[in-house]
């Protein structure tokens, strides 16, 4: 089941429109009516999305089992409309508005995958998580890699002895999978292999100026080849390993989950 007909089966179970989902999430609208369109299907706030519609980020990566998910459909938080009572003794239907107490629990058939880690409250969240690139330099598709720009929530599973940083994705040349304004994570310290997205870092002699998110494609002791994933930049880019400072690679969402 795709992401966004499980985040649109949540939403009419709770309730919700874009703009409300939006608000819970601290996205724009606009992000969650890509979603839900299916024109993101990784999205940077995927934690907080799952904490939103009450399911694992599982369920919403299809890792978890989802065969019984449509039959959890209930609303959780709004419960000024709650059921009312049987029919009474002498054919009367009571009134009351005391939720029933045989009602099933809301998310009887979503359960946690055995391993599945924990979603943070959003208090619990440390914002330390540095974020670089919030203007193009020069190429259109380059990052400054100057400054942090910005420090977001941090993932379980990379904690600061880690080293990871994040990007704000600049252009649309590795769209579909990585959208303008999309926040890429990057572990300096995950092996790098051909076929996997990257950040090259470029230097000017000693200083690391700017850095390219692109596909890696091939890799020698003279240089790389890279690819953008959008058809409309067909052109490869070949980078001489005398400018390339450091190549890291861009993590799954899976993998910020610990």
């Amino acid at each position: 089941m795709k992401i966004s007909h499980i985040v649109q089966m949540r939403m009419d179970a709770l309730g919700l429109n874009q703009s409300e989902l939006a608000r819970l999430v601290g996205v724009k609208p606009q992000n969650i009516q890509q979603l839900l369109a299916g024109k993101v299907t990784n999205p940077r706030y995927l934690l907080k999305l799952a904490e939103a519609i009450g399911v694992t980020p599982g369920i919403l990566l299809g890792e978890d089992d989802v065969h019984n998910f449509a039959a959890a459909q209930a609303p959780d938080h709004h419960s000024e409309n709650a059921d009312t009572l049987p029919p009474q003794p002498g054919g009367g239907q009571s009134t009351s508005t005391t939720p029933r107490t045989d009602s099933p629990p809301v998310h009887a058939n979503v359960r946690p995958a055995p391993d599945a880690p924990a979603i943070p409250a959003r208090h619990e969240v440390r914002r330390d998580f540095p974020v670089y690139g919030a203007a193009s330099a020069g190429g259109g598709d380059f990052f400054e890699m100057h400054d942090v720009v910005d420090y977001i929530g941090r993932p379980p599973a990379l904690g600061p002895e880690s080293g990871a940083y994040g990007l704000y994705v600049i252009g649309d040349s590795m769209a579909p999978k990585w959208d303008e304004g999309d926040t890429v994570y990057v572990h300096p310290g995950r092996p790098v292999t051909v076929g996997c997205d990257v950040v090259v870092q470029i230097s000017n002699g000693d200083e690391v100026t700017r850095a390219l998110l692109k596909r890696l494609v091939r890799r020698d002791v003279h240089e790389i080849e890279l690819v953008s994933l959008n058809p409309a930049y067909p052109d490869r880019i070949v980078i001489p390993m005398a400018e390339v400072r450091h190549i890291h690679r861009v993590l799954k969402t899976a993998e910020l989950l610990g």
